[in-house]
């Protein structure tokens, strides 16, 4: 409206007029901006009275707003101790590369820019033993015929197998395995990496979410899901979207399916291009796990469940016999405070039978727009810390790495910026978990800090989708692959570790 008003100003009055209109109402926002910030009111929060019983707000700039002199001298202050910090950071870089002489200083060199990355990890106790148990057993993987199970909950940020499915292809190409790993028999939201169709009448119960959907028992197992179908039979068909046969994801000779509480027998049959075999469960109080074995990799699988009650199915897993298995868990919209509301029993029973042997937790997301002031940053991580405790006690062998959210956008002015209790939950949540000895990596350090969101979706291609809080495909590769070398940076740590120990006994 103000800009049609100049433009009828320019048309019809002479130029003085307007020059004397222009003069005029910026000088009374001027008078409004200067009483405002006099009186103490926050320009954000606007001037607030009550018009019909309800609160109206009038928002408006500051005098500092208007003249822009605050923000270009913090932008300006900002951008020099970032350059300030970059220029030293490579001068310590350098000074220390320079310092290198055997493969002891290869590796005090090494683990100080680690520790200096944005990429970094954040270890309990400062103390990289906590990789020696993980990485110690990725190597024997081949040589042992071993596997290696790793479950990646998460938000919506790595539904579609996002994120995970990057991961687990560099993992099993180092270190061995194949198999998509954890599927649902009914799958909502397509995935990247697998095509899945289903028939019959599915009824899914989460144990996060609205209380409506959640099932009676809580027995949700490894997933936290229970899929139920009531329609006596129903089917689920699973095949690779990728066609290369060395592919690490078509790789799988061994599928699993695992089912909850039965109440009266029921019948699973698995069929596959050049044969089919059926399997009959017992009634049972807690979960079973059936288990097929092939002698080469089959390039599709057809479930068939049978049964004459409320069978429930808590998941299809598809693996190679030995190597690492990565498994995919989203939770959209969760926060990852429900592991406590799973029952004890369905979750250890189904930890050991499909042999897990590290978790990875990425949330933080969801409760960021929740987070008003620090103690409700303090009061999410503790939540998050007595999840990490329970599944600490369900197995205390279990290694668990934490990644925390990724920057989030809010408009603030007109200008994209980083919301502002972001930082101050990433801290609080890196605290607590090593406190509870979990590791903690974090993606909004590891994209850039401060307003990288709003960069990340300016780039071109644009990294970062346009709601300012989730990635476009192309960016989660980025921030995939962004964690994998942090990884193996200190895989490499470890391994010229090992090397040293060697040398040093010879």
């Amino acid at each position: 409206m103000f800009g049609i008003g100049l433009i009828l100003c320019a048309i019809m009055l002479p130029p003085y007029r307007v020059w004397l209109f222009l003069i005029s109402t910026f000088g009374l926002l001027g008078l409004m901006s200067l009483a405002m910030t006099y009186i103490g009111n926050n320009p954000s929060e606007g001037l607030c009275f009550r018009v019909f019983q309800k609160q109206v707000c009038l928002t408006y700039f500051s005098i500092q707003d208007i003249v822009g002199f605050d923000k270009f001298k913090q932008d300006a202050l900002r951008s020099q101790l970032l350059a300030k910090e970059k220029q030293e950071r490579i001068n310590e870089e350098n000074r220390l590369l320079e310092s290198i002489n055997s493969l002891s200083d290869s590796i005090h060199v090494a683990s100080v820019l680690a520790d200096k990355d944005s990429t970094r990890f954040w270890l309990p106790n400062d103390d990289r033993q906590f990789w020696h148990v993980i990485f110690n057993a990725w190597d024997k993987l081949k040589s042992q015929q071993k596997s290696f199970r790793i479950l990646h909950y998460g938000d919506s940020q790595i539904e579609m197998d996002r994120i995970t499915s990057y991961v687990r292809e560099r993992l099993q190409l180092k270190f061995g395995g194949g198999g998509p790993g954890l599927l649902p028999p009914h799958q909502l939201v397509p995935s990247l990496t697998m095509s899945q169709t289903s028939e019959g009448i599915w009824n899914r119960m989460v144990s996060y979410g609205a209380s409506e959907t959640r099932a009676p028992h809580n027995r949700y197992g490894v997933a936290g899901i229970v899929y139920a179908f009531d329609s006596l039979q129903a089917s689920s068909f699973i095949k690779p979207r990728y066609k290369d046969k060395f592919y690490p994801i078509q790789q799988a000779d061994v599928a699993k399916v695992i089912l909850g509480q039965l109440s009266s027998s029921a019948k699973v049959q698995i069929s596959y291009p050049k044969g089919s075999n059926t399997q009959v469960v017992s009634a049972s109080s807690g979960e079973k796990m059936i288990r097929w074995s092939f002698d080469t990799t089959q390039p599709y699988y057809h479930f068939h469940f049978y049964g004459d009650t409320n069978l429930n199915v808590l998941g299809i897993a598809l693996d190679k016999k030995w190597g690492i298995s990565m498994d995919n868990i989203a939770w959209r919209g969760s926060s990852g405070l429900t592991f406590t509301s799973i029952n004890r029993s369905s979750l250890q029973q189904t930890y050991q039978m499909l042999g897990v042997k590290m978790l990875i937790l990425q949330f933080g997301g969801n409760s960021v727009p929740y987070v008003k002031e620090e103690k409700g940053a303090v009061k999410y991580a503790e939540q998050l810390g007595r999840q990490i405790a329970f599944l600490k006690s369900i197995d205390s062998t279990l290694s668990i790495l934490v990644i925390g959210p990724a920057d989030m956008s809010v408009n603030q002015m007109g200008e994209r910026v980083t919301h502002p209790m972001l930082e101050e939950v990433v801290e609080q949540m890196r605290k607590v978990c090593n406190k509870e000895g979990a590791a903690f990596w974090s993606m909004y350090h590891a994209m850039g800090g401060y307003k990288s969101m709003d960069r990340w979706v300016k780039s071109s291609p644009a990294l970062g989708a346009p709601d300012h809080i989730h990635f476009t495909t192309k960016g989660a590769e980025v921030m995939s692959d962004l964690f994998y070398r942090a990884l193996m940076r200190e895989y490499d740590i470890y391994d010229k570790n090992n090397r040293l120990k060697t040398s040093s006994q010879d």
